[in-house]
């Protein structure tokens, strides 16, 4: 009786310790799960950023280049534009009414 008293206690012993590792397992693969999230969600954020500023920066460029043709045309000076290229001298239409 106390051989099957004692099995049943280190049975109960063995259980006892899988059920710990198997909690802990899953509660380990959790956390790693939840900062992996974590670090995913920082990274996304980060790229958000980066995109926004990017996408300011291209148009604070193309407006600056912008400004500054117009600029030099309204000196009534042919400016020189390339693009693929191909170069066109543009002027203003103001300076070449005045030249009639």
């Amino acid at each position: 009786m106390e051989s099957k008293l004692d099995r049943q206690k280190v049975t109960l012993v063995v259980v006892t310790v899988l059920l710990i590792l198997a909690l802990g397992y899953i509660l380990i693969n959790e956390y790693n799960a939840m900062k992996a999230a974590e670090e995913n969600q920082k990274l996304e954020e980060q790229n958000s950023v980066f995109q926004q500023g990017f996408s300011n920066g291209t148009t604070y460029g193309y407006q600056l280049a912008v400004i500054q043709l117009l600029q030099q045309a309204s000196t009534c000076q042919s400016v020189p534009v390339t693009a693929n290229n191909v170069t066109l001298n543009l002027v203003a239409v103001e300076c070449l009414q005045e030249v009639e």
